[in-house]
């Protein structure tokens, strides 16, 4: 991860890493008999080197970078007031579920009609 654990969204997404490859960091699986061991495969900067996720093969260690760019997928213009109302606990249900419809939405966009998008998710070579 490009950054400390506990920066930012950094430990979020790690979780959700996690789920998706395996990989762990201190608290993963210790593995059986010296094998399918996920934990310590999953490490964070001392400090922030960029936004690039690094993935790195275990059998050839060739590595990628991965960056996300969703500027390129609009927000629903309400979802700054929505998400204002909802941290200073006056949302109405209305506004909480118009917040959450909205923010599925723009993963969905993000999922099924970005995910092919380079400018979006960019994936590059590291040597």
């Amino acid at each position: 991860m490009p950054a400390p654990e506990d920066e930012g969204v950094t430990g979020v997404m790690a979780q959700v890493l996690t789920l998706l490859t395996g990989a762990a960091s201190g608290n993963g699986f210790q593995g059986i008999c010296g094998r399918y061991r996920r934990k310590g495969l999953l490490s964070f900067a001392p400090q922030r080197e960029g936004e690039a996720i690094i993935f790195t093969r275990l059998d050839s260690n060739a590595s990628v970078a991965v960056t996300l760019d969703v500027s390129l997928i609009p927000a629903d213009p309400a979802q700054g007031e929505r998400l204002m109302a909802i941290l200073q606990d006056c949302a109405d249900a209305a506004q909480q579920t118009a917040f959450a419809d909205a923010w599925q939405e723009r993963v969905q966009r993000l999922l099924l009609e970005f995910a092919d998008d380079p400018r979006v998710i960019c994936v590059t070579s590291v040597n």
